[in-house]
């Protein structure tokens, strides 16, 4: 057999494996967590709604348009429930806006909300997705928690 060919096989499936990264966001998020407030469980026993606490940590929080919380059956799925803020700069401060009027100050690295979810909602939530999307349309790593 020819030489050659020998070569051109192992090169055309080098550069067939190799790997197609998308191009993502420099905004960095790290460390998600979930509470549900203890003390709440008297005052919303009428209305079957718990506060719960989303959050997670966030570097250049000054390239970000959006950030969106994801409660689902599935991972990185909405069907439970999604929350969508956006970010707006006060000064040298950020916030967080929704659709109501309330907001959410952006303490440093610490990005958090507090929204009420039903205790039905809450028991169906097997998995919180949260991720940001910043100025040029880009998605961040997205993190996922299972519970």
């Amino acid at each position: 057999m020819n030489r050659r060919f020998y070569v051109l096989i192992p090169l055309l499936l080098s550069i067939g494996m190799m790997p197609v990264h998308a191009q993502t966001s420099e905004v960095k998020l790290k460390d998600p967590y979930l509470m549900v407030d203890p003390l709440d469980t008297q005052v919303n026993a009428v209305n079957d709604a718990r506060v719960v606490r989303l959050g997670f940590l966030i570097q250049n929080i000054a390239l970000v348009d959006n950030v969106h919380f994801l409660l689902g059956s599935q991972a990185e799925g909405g069907d439970i429930h999604t929350f969508n803020f956006q970010v707006q700069q006060d000064g040298s401060n950020y916030l967080l806006s929704d659709d109501s009027d309330i907001t959410f100050p952006v303490d440093g690295y610490n990005l958090h909300i507090y929204k009420n979810i039903s205790h039905d909602q809450l028991k169906k939530t097997k998995y919180i997705t949260m991720y940001a999307t910043d100025q040029n349309g880009l998605i961040s790593e997205k993190l996922t928690m299972e519970f």
